[in-house]
């Protein structure tokens, strides 16, 4: 009745307002002066906390990926910024949620799954539905989703979940269903992550029977690892339920609330963005990360509604110019770090020296002390000095930002934190970029280097440029037996993905390999641009080497120049060698 009055009071009055409803209502109505009384009566204490909930409740459900809460998330969500557990209970949250028209999102349709194979390859049901486990790496569950894509197509998910930590440790995104471009991915990524917490031998590795994991590939690799393959038997979703719990909720969260992806680049981040979300979930202490709250609801930041850019760094190696302004590091046993040193020792030493027990907290130490010295005792020099850094790392792929939010993304891509393939017609770039696809540290000993050589100048301005690109495996034979598994993978050998961009107006042709064992490579289109994709195989002592003409567009005021993915020394490794004509721009 107060709220009625408040709205009309301006037009009508408090007293007339009072006579029509008294003579309406058969219960009578609020006098002027319960009015009065009512409007200079401070606020309850309980009214005061049911506000103050409400607008928690809002404020967790303006982020995007939140906004799926229903009452039970949203009652843990706010136990983890700190409402006492005696004070608001689900059914309260319940109730707010529904004075404020906000409810969760519900699973309601029926997931595509994949062909089964006809033969069980061999593989017993190990797991026979007990999802769950008292460690990590005791089953890890895997299957494939599908995703519609604009243009009527379907693009495929592949996903590796660990039973004990309920977390994605493995996922692939690819525009069709060959082994070992997604569930073989995703798999690799799941053998890294086991390989870091505790080790793969007698890990069971589980799915259904989709002729893709029943695979020779795929059971070879399982079995290469020490771990155990597991099916389910033919058509019962039940005996894979956890992996069809994330695919739904996949779909549900992240794949029906978004417009139709419009590439296999735009499905990958929306993707990687919902897997890292998903991650804040998870047990902290199975990561070795602090966590707040108790029992269940635990969380590694603490959330806002607000949009929080997030930053990653693309090579430990940014840490050189990092150091070189913040200061030296010293580690507990006396190893001081410096601007030469600092990239070997997170890229390599630190996996040859210190157990794995040790490794994350060493990495924290360092990046606590780099961050905070830099951060402190903060002048105009030295804020001059981070802010070039930071510009020439994202110019380098050192460092990338991204937000949720459009219009922060926005902001982020125009200052140039955000990596981007090449686009310039003017400066034209080839793009060589390289994922390590065997799961290891053998990132430092796979040395890459370029070489640029203008062939041609065409009378119509567009050059034509010979491009050698080579990595080379310089581990040594007598340093295998010295070496951990954990490093050296399979045997050390570099198992590169291997990624050529053609220059924004411009194309690729003559492409050809040498050395090692590389797959044919499959020319795609990604957002618009032409791509050449394949995986090289080198082993210690070898080097593979892609060589491709490049014929560059008639916009272009300058050389042809390589952008690549970040090493772990300064040297680019690049050499350029124009002397064989000129380019005569009008």
């Amino acid at each position: 009745m107060v709220a009625y009055i408040d709205e009309f009071k301006d037009r009508f009055r408090v007293g007339p307002i009072r006579r029509v409803l008294a003579a309406s209502l058969d219960c009578g109505f609020i006098t002027p002066r319960g009015y009065r009384m009512f409007k200079s009566r401070p606020v309850s204490r309980m009214a005061a906390r049911h506000e103050a909930l409400a607008r928690d409740i809002l404020e967790i459900h303006a982020d995007f990926f939140m906004a799926v809460y229903g009452y039970r998330k949203t009652h843990a969500q706010l136990l983890a910024r700190g409402w006492d557990p005696a004070e608001i209970g689900r059914d309260q949250v319940m109730n707010v949620m529904r004075e404020s028209g906000i409810r969760g999102v519900r699973r309601g349709r029926t997931p595509v799954t994949t062909k089964p194979a006809k033969g069980t390859g061999g593989r017993p049901d190990l797991v026979e539905r007990g999802f769950e486990a008292e460690a990590p790496n005791r089953p890890h569950v895997a299957d494939i989703t599908y995703v519609r894509m604009a243009n009527g197509s379907f693009g495929h998910t592949a996903f590796a979940a660990d039973v004990f930590a309920r977390r994605i440790v493995g996922w692939a995104c690819a525009t069709t269903m060959d082994t070992r471009e997604l569930p073989l991915q995703a798999l690799e990524q799941a053998i890294s992550w086991a390989a870091s917490h505790g080790g793969t031998d007698g890990l069971v590795h589980h799915s259904d029977h989709g002729a893709r994991y029943i695979s020779l590939v795929c059971t070879t690799r399982v079995g290469e690892f020490g771990m155990l393959p597991s099916t389910g038997t033919v058509g019962d979703s039940y005996d894979n339920a956890m992996a069809e719990s994330a695919d739904g909720a996949y779909k549900t969260e992240l794949v029906w609330r978004r417009k139709p992806f419009q590439d296999l680049r735009d499905l990958e981040l929306a993707t990687f963005r919902w897997v890292s979300w998903r991650g804040l979930e998870a047990s902290a202490p199975v990561l070795g990360l602090q966590d707040t709250g108790t029992d269940r609801n635990r969380v590694l930041c603490k959330p806002s509604g607000a949009s929080r850019p997030t930053i990653r760094a693309e090579q430990k190696s940014g840490h050189i110019k990092l150091t070189k302004i913040s200061g030296n590091v010293t580690i507990p046993d006396g190893t001081v770090l410096t601007g030469d040193n600092t990239a070997e020792f997170l890229l390599n030493k630190v996996y040859v020296d210190y157990p794995v027990s040790m490794q994350d907290a060493l990495f924290a130490q360092v990046a606590e002390q780099t961050v905070g010295s830099m951060f402190s005792n903060v002048d105009l020099a030295k804020l001059t000095k981070v802010a070039q850094l930071m510009g020439s790392m994202a110019e380098g792929r050192h460092f990338s930002m991204y937000a949720f939010d459009e219009t922060a993304e926005k902001t982020i891509s125009d200052a140039g934190f955000t990596a981007q393939t090449p686009s310039s017609e003017e400066h034209p770039q080839v793009g060589v970029y390289v994922t390590e696809q065997n799961p290891s540290k053998m990132g430092w000993y796979i040395h890459r280097t370029s070489k640029v050589t203008r062939s041609t100048c065409d009378n119509d301005g567009s050059p034509t440029y010979h491009v050698e690109y080579t990595m080379t495996n310089t581990l040594e034979s007598s340093q295998i037996g010295a070496l951990t598994s954990y490093i050296l993978g399979s045997g050390g050998q570099g198992v590169e993905k291997t990624l050529i961009y053609a220059p924004a107006g411009g194309s690729i042709s003559n492409l050809k390999t040498s050395g090692g064992s590389v797959t044919e490579s499959r020319q795609e289109t990604l957002n618009g641009k032409t791509v050449y994709a394949s995986n090289a195989t080198i082993a210690p002592g070898e080097s593979v080497t892609y060589s491709f003409d490049v014929t560059t567009s008639t916009k272009a005021v300058s050389d042809l120049t390589i952008d690549q993915t970040p090493m772990g020394w300064i040297d680019s490794g690049v050499t350029t060698d124009t002397a064989a004509c000129s380019i005569n721009k009008q």
